[in-house]
């Protein structure tokens, strides 16, 4: 099996979750990733002596397919980025883990949630109870934080937002039924047009403060929203709240 068919090229999922990164921040990660995959890209190689151009290049475009112009400086960058990224990887193999690591992720991811936002449920009486968060990833995306919860059976799916620049926060409450990861809640967000602009190389800047994506320029508001939460309103999100007119 040849590389390129051990690593195919990215769909429109896998290139739309790097988006919102630096350049710098995705060289970073990418070299990063090619590393814990060496030794399947060595078995898929012949004659493989260490990364090249060419076999990173077949890796990155796995996992993405780079901004129209940035695929050479990409591919380039990776390559220089490989031997900060092993001696990384090899200084963190030397330190013992701490004793939290053991905990659940789900349970740590769960706190980090409930820290941040509440989902409040109101029965019959009009009596409110707080609900416990599904939070199902936490991650950094463009100049924002996001903690996305999966939502429930009566619970909708919401991704917590905070702007790092500027501090302030908001909770974007999605339709549809309940998420199971970061990149599916991104897909629920983002228009057609950015999907379509993540694969064919236009420049797409994700905009916490207009609620929208910047596809080339024109800014297209965020799709399936059902309500979004600003400021300490963050802290009294409903369930399942009644949509907004946007």
């Amino acid at each position: 099996m040849a590389l390129r068919d051990e690593f195919q090229r990215a769909d429109v999922l896998d290139s739309l979750s790097w988006v919102g990164m630096t350049l710098d921040a995705r060289v970073a990660k990418l070299a990063s990733l090619y590393l814990k995959e060496e030794s399947a890209i060595s078995g898929a190689s012949r004659r493989y002596k260490g990364p090249t151009y060419g076999t990173v290049g077949v890796f990155v475009r796995s996992l993405l397919t780079p901004a129209r112009g940035e695929g050479k400086l990409t591919y380039e960058r990776v390559l220089d980025e490989l031997p900060r990224q092993r001696k990384i990887q090899e200084d963190r193999a030397k330190t013992p883990a701490w004793k939290w690591t053991k905990r659940s992720v789900k349970k740590r991811r769960n706190a980090v949630a409930a820290h941040r936002f509440t989902i409040w449920e109101t029965d019959w009486r009009k009596r409110k109870t707080k609900t416990s968060p599904n939070c199902v990833g936490i991650t950094k995306f463009a100049d924002a934080t996001l903690i996305v919860d999966g939502g429930g059976y009566s619970t909708s799916p919401r991704i917590w937002m905070l702007d790092r620049a500027t501090k302030k926060e908001k909770v974007v409450v999605l339709e549809g039924d309940r998420l199971s990861s970061i990149n599916g809640a991104l897909l629920r967000l983002t228009p057609k047009k950015a999907l379509r602009g993540a694969l064919s190389g236009w420049p797409i800047r994700f905009d916490f403060i207009a609620e929208a994506f910047e596809i080339d320029g024109e800014l297209v508001p965020w799709k399936k929203v059902r309500r979004i939460y600003h400021g300490d309103q963050v802290h009294h999100t409903e369930i399942k709240p009644k949509r907004e007119v946007r």
